[in-house]
């Protein structure tokens, strides 16, 4: 393992290392597409930092936060050693990967953890808390993961995130990533807090979250946490047991002021918990009336909205907080209750990342982001769209409710959009399920084993019609060193659909559809070496082949439309 980072402090050293092939190789390939020796690395914490070393090289800034070269790679592993030069106890280590806890590792003074970021690219963070006696600490460090087969700033967060987001405000987010998508505001969303684009992001945020959060809230509910006070009383003398020095008598004697305890749900945890739901009922107020001013949403998208602020509303007017005082006040705060107790925690994550996300002026956004992998095909489904569109002079139209279908594309459901020209219908489907008995498509279904492709296109003209399929691909392969390929299995699993798909004919004969389908995938090849790759030129022939699609070049794109364009006037 080569140690790419260590991190020395008074309290202990952190080493971070990766292999060392494949570190020099993902550097060597990133180096090339972002033309990088810069990544900005963040640190916070309350414990003295003596030397950060990269590759060996002490860092001679005395600044916590500062630019060095990538580190950190897509599909890469790394191993976390944290050496305790200290007692170090309580240690807990959070970070963008689930169960993180349980995969560390402790052996003699050292806790070790081994991770992977596979497909997920962006702004990722290592935090961890500890005691040291009584004094509790915190170490926090932010550091940006970056892609292998797209450049990070221009392809990635200046075209292919603000292309999806131009379509659908929500398919980037998806809360079980390992990194997350940092950018300024007012550098690639121009809006205000209050814009109509803000509120719709804080809403699709919200509706991924809100049954955990509902849920989360009615455990608080049935289990809340309690405590015992001790407040003075008047009790009568013959029912105490025992006199103490603490007790005084009160008048005649017969009566003596104590000391009693009793249980009280009026903890600082539950008026958080209180003031939070009051805060998100008032945004949620605030999102309605938002919304109602668009025609583009949907009587059903609003009356969802209604019921969750419903639900909210009836655990806020419970029981349980009508024992709680309402506190007018922002209270911020964490505790153990907050951080561990069963319901507590899962509410204060969650609103935790709602408040995170609430798209405040000036403020860097973390978006939680899906797979670079689903993104490039959810991108390049709307990319054939717009393609589409544009040859046929027409705007799309969805078969389904606007949300519905961006809410499908970012689970990977199957979705549709219908595109209607002049004597022409082109339907667009992503993730459509076609077997023997049922088909998302109609008059297509396999006769074998169910089929799936990334994105399938009907072009019907009058009784003429034709199928196309995609399979998105975010890998290539690299022959002689320049040349970018698509990978064979994309290839032939085109063929593969071909073979399998059919419809039935005018006399109810099996008649094979798909006239073709292309490999769409990340390359950099010049738009020459593109035409006279053999991945192009057996189009001509087969109808099969591929084409390389980056967000910032459009080579690939004008090869790829004129394909289409003879599809869809012939």
């Amino acid at each position: 393992m080569k140690r790419i980072l260590s991190i020395e402090t008074e309290d202990f050293t952190l080493i971070i290392s990766s292999e060392e092939e494949k570190q020099n190789k993902s550097f060597r390939e990133s180096s090339f597409l972002n033309q990088l020796e810069s990544c900005q690395f963040v640190i916070k914490t309350d414990v003295n930092v003596n030397c950060i070393r990269i590759d060996g090289v002490s860092n001679s800034l005395n600044k916590l936060s500062f630019w060095t070269k990538a580190l950190f790679f897509e599909n890469n592993s790394y191993q976390l050693r944290l050496i305790n030069k200290k007692n170090i106890f309580d240690f807990l280590l959070q970070s963008n990967r689930k169960d993180e806890e349980k995969s560390i590792l402790k052996l003699n003074e050292e806790y070790c953890q081994y991770y992977s970021y596979n497909n997920f690219v962006g702004l990722s963070f290592i935090q961890f808390s500890y005691r040291i006696g009584d004094m509790k600490r915190m170490f926090y460090f932010e550091f940006c993961v970056f892609p292998l087969k797209l450049n990070y700033d221009v392809d990635f967060k200046k075209k292919l995130i603000k292309e999806i987001l131009n379509e659908s405000v929500n398919l980037n987010f998806s809360l079980l990533s390992k990194a997350s998508f940092g950018f300024h505001i007012d550098k690639y969303l121009p809006l205000s807090p209050s814009s109509t684009f803000a509120n719709v992001v804080w809403i699709q945020l919200f509706l991924i979250i809100s049954e955990r959060l509902i849920q989360a809230c009615s455990i608080i509910i049935s289990h809340p946490y309690s405590q015992i006070v001790l407040q003075d009383a008047l009790i009568e003398k013959q029912r105490l047991k025992s006199f103490t020095s603490a007790l005084c008598r009160v008048n005649d004697g017969s009566f003596i002021m104590a000391k009693t305890s009793h249980i009280t749900y009026d903890t600082l945890e539950n008026r958080f918990i209180k003031r939070e739901l009051m805060n998100l009922i008032n945004k949620l107020n605030q999102v309605e009336n938002s919304l109602a001013k668009n025609v583009n949403v949907s009587d059903s998208f609003t009356e969802n909205i209604v019921i969750l602020k419903t639900k909210l509303e009836r655990c806020l007017h419970s029981n349980l907080f009508s024992m709680v005082a309402s506190v007018n006040s922002c209270l911020l705060f964490s505790s153990p209750v907050l951080e561990k107790k069963n319901g507590y925690c899962t509410f204060y994550r969650l609103n935790k990342i709602l408040q995170g996300n609430s798209l405040k002026v000036d403020t860097d956004i973390l978006l939680r982001i899906k797979q670079i992998s689903s993104l490039f095909e959810i991108w390049c489904f709307l990319h054939v769209k717009n393609i589409i569109c544009e040859l046929l002079g027409v705007n799309a139209v969805c078969n389904e409710k606007n949300e519905e279908l961006y809410i499908g594309l970012l689970q990977g459901r199957k979705s549709k959009i219908e595109i209607v020209g002049k004597n022409i219908c082109v339907d667009l489907y992503y993730n459509a399920t076609i077997g023997r008995v049922h088909s998302d498509v109609m008059d297509l279904f396999s006769l074998t084993e169910e089929q799936r492709p990334d994105i399938l296109l009907k072009i019907a003209s009058g009784t003429d019609v034709k199928f196309v399929v995609f399979d998105a691909k975010y890998r290539y392969i690299i022959k002689n060193k320049t040349e970018y390929h698509p990978v064979s299995d994309g290839i032939n699993q085109i063929h593969r659909y071909r073979d399998s798909l059919f419809r039935r004919g005018l006399n109810n004969e099996y008649v094979r559809s798909i006239w073709g389908g292309f490999v769409l995938f990340p390359g950099y090849n010049t738009n020459k070496e593109m035409q006279e790759a053999y991945y192009y030129t057996s189009i001509k022939y087969t109808n099969i082949g591929a084409f390389q699609l980056i967000p910032q070049r459009l080579d690939g794109t004008v090869l790829l439309k004129e394909t289409l364009s003879r599809l869809v006037e012939s």
